[in-house]
């Protein structure tokens, strides 16, 4: 095992040799500053197993992972526990470098925020009992439930990870672990509104406390007079309103995120989920926070309830712009009905005209059709009625007079102008949304300042952008707008200006600005 206790503390041989090479040490550089560091205390017998309490030596290797190994025993629960994760973790099944390092990052927000309470943070392969699937990391509280860990750096879609997942699931909840897993945040992909999952992705969902607070809320706004339109503003039929939740974690920029998700759809391996507002950012402390009976994490974002509140607002603006909608095309396709009646009592009223006044006439005799008004080739058919009436309606569409006779450039002048006019506006949209994106990636310096998620602070500055340009408002009025639109921070406001106006900064720089901040 790649790990053992010295004292009140977990020395990880595997973990400091990762971090000495990517500080730029070679091989010998790593084993003279581990040997200086570590030597002597393994002679003397210092190093105890996690799992045991016997006494392990220190194995430093170029060729495979530096670790401990029992000397005067044989080996114990943890060394065939050991032998069992690291096949579960090699062969392309994980990320191992980002594991690694994403390991030891998670387990000091684990030990900050669960020690005060009496938890025992321990690796996997440390208990003392031997397992099938060994997690990453065993939490035991002190009225003895047992939570389980694992970081999951190497998602994939096939059907032979999916069983391996559904094994592990199986395992841990059998060996009576509560199940907790933590996905790299570079399988989160997100389009629009529609969240993309793996089947092996899904089943490491939880249920928490705050998805059946939303599901309550959609079910509340489906029951309404005008519910019936939640299906459309959500883009389908999701009920029951099913919300799981999946959790992420940004190991880099020590962040973690949470995707309310209903599952909606599966095409082959993939399934597709609807992702409820944005995805929310929080530390890796209030990812890690129990709540108040120590039963689960809190897994909550203190904006959430504004979340919840903004969705509702926009499905009843929704809900009027589609009654209003709804109205115009009731009221254009009765006027369309009531022209094609006149048009076709017309019709009828021209075709009367030709109705032979003796029925009983002749054979002989002939009406001669070349006195009258008009003749009976001047009588249309239902199909040159409807083409008429298209023609009619696309130009009023193009802004011309239907009821005056329009030369053939003219009309196809108007369309090409039309159709340049909607590509343009087409260009100009995707422009906005690619330029909108440039800017959610760019790093700015004192982002941290914020309690608000990176869209919500940014999407505000985005908004009142303008208003800085022309100036109309200041910096600090800026600041002031944002903080009443809800934006939060965790410093003072002079501090929250510098972020601010570095956005600013880069917006002005990609809309060829000149920008003049006061």
């Amino acid at each position: 095992m790649y790990s053992a206790k010295l004292l009140d503390q977990v020395v990880n041989l595997e973990e400091e040799r990762q971090q000495l090479v990517e500080s730029g040490y070679n091989w010998n550089s790593v084993k003279k500053y581990l040997n200086d560091r570590y030597r002597v205390n393994s002679d003397k017998k210092n190093f105890i197993c996690q799992c045991c309490n016997s006494p392990v030596i220190m194995v430093l290797a170029e060729d495979r992972t530096c670790h401990f190994r029992h000397e005067d025993i044989e080996d114990c629960a943890g060394t065939e526990n050991y032998k069992r994760y690291k096949v579960q973790k090699g062969e392309g099944k994980e990320d191992l470098p980002n594991h690694i390092v994403g390991k030891r990052i998670i387990r000091t927000y684990l030990e900050g925020q669960l020690k005060p309470f009496g938890v025992i943070v321990k690796e996997g392969f440390a208990y003392t009992k031997v397992l099938n699937k060994i997690p990453d990391f065993i939490l035991t509280f002190p009225n003895g439930e047992e939570w389980c860990i694992d970081y999951i750096t190497g998602l994939k879609a096939n059907e032979s990870y999916l069983n391996s997942v559904n094994s592990r699931v199986g395992d841990y909840v059998a060996q009576g672990f509560k199940p907790y897993f933590f996905i790299s945040k570079d399988w989160l992909k997100k389009e629009k509104t529609s969240l993309s999952l793996c089947k092996s992705e899904l089943k490491m969902v939880r249920k928490t406390a705050f998805d059946e607070v939303w599901k309550a809320h959609l079910n509340s706004w489906r029951s309404k007079e005008d519910g019936h339109f939640l299906p459309e503003f959500l883009r389908g039929n999701l009920e029951p309103y099913d919300v799981r939740s999946i959790m992420y974690l940004d190991v880099p920029n020590t962040q973690a995120l949470i995707t309310r998700v209903i599952p909606f759809t599966t095409t082959g391996t993939d399934t597709w989920g609807y992702q409820l507002g944005e995805t929310l950012h929080l530390s890796m402390e209030k990812m890690f926070t129990l709540n108040e009976d120590q039963s689960d994490f809190v897994f909550e974002h203190p904006n959430e309830e504004q979340m919840i509140m903004d969705m509702h607002r926009n499905f009843l603006n929704f809900i009027k712009t589609r009654k209003v909608e709804i109205e115009q095309e009731r009221i254009r396709r009765e006027e369309l009905r009531k022209q094609e009646e006149d048009r076709r009592k017309q019709e009828d009223e021209r075709r009367s005209q030709y109705q032979d006044p003796n029925p009983y006439r002749g054979r002989a005799e002939v009406i001669d059709y070349s006195k009258e008004k008009d003749s009976p080739e001047d009588i249309r058919s239902k199909f040159e009625q409807d083409s008429d009436l298209k023609y009619r309606m696309e130009l009023i569409d193009l802004g011309l007079n239907p009821d005056r006779h329009q030369p053939k450039w003219v009309v196809e002048k108007a369309r090409r102008e039309r159709n340049q006019a909607q590509a343009e506006q087409i260009k100009e949209e995707k422009t906005k949304k690619e330029m909108r994106e440039e800017v959610m990636k760019k790093r700015i310096n004192g982002e941290s300042f914020f309690i608000s998620s990176r869209e919500e602070w940014r999407n505000a500055v985005i908004r009142h952008y303008n208003k800085v340009h022309k100036k109309e408002i200041t910096v600090d009025q800026l600041c002031d707008l944002m903080l009443s639109e809800g934006i939060e921070i965790n410093q003072n406001k002079k501090l929250m200006s510098y972020p601010v106006t570095e956005l600013l900064q880069v917006i002005a720089k990609m809309l060829k600005h000149e920008l003049v901040l006061k």
